[in-house]
């Protein structure tokens, strides 16, 4: 008994939100449809398919939303900085390696001067 009062008591303590993403296109008879997976979208109206967040708990009623273009051009965006940071990074490591092999080479020399001393 002593649990559950604290278990409940807990919970209403820290609300906590919780959010369902669905996807809604109309069809061809200008139906609108709601789906859980853009797999359940018929790709005849990938097109036309916006992406809902409904957000519950904290943000009631709070409902955002993005269009399949909207998130297409972001991950292209995203995807053009990923490779460009990757170049970046293959850059960087080119670069240690060269300053790994100049040290390498003065270690070897400063050692060959140290035996002929």
């Amino acid at each position: 008994m002593r649990t559950l009062i604290l278990m409940v008591f807990l919970t209403l303590i820290f609300p906590f939100s919780v959010s369902a993403d669905y996807y809604r296109y109309v069809d061809e008879n200008g139906v609108p449809r709601y789906v859980d997976s853009m797999m359940k979208v018929p790709k005849a109206y990938h097109n036309r398919v916006v992406f809902h967040v409904l957000q519950t708990g904290n943000v009631k009623g709070a409902v955002g939303q993005k269009s399949m273009g909207d998130l297409t051009n972001k991950k292209m965006e995203l995807d053009e900085e990923h490779t460009a940071l990757m170049k970046e990074k293959e850059e960087l490591l080119k670069s240690i390696r060269a300053w790994e092999e100049k040290y390498k080479a003065w270690e070897n020399k400063n050692s060959a001067l140290g035996k002929m001393q």
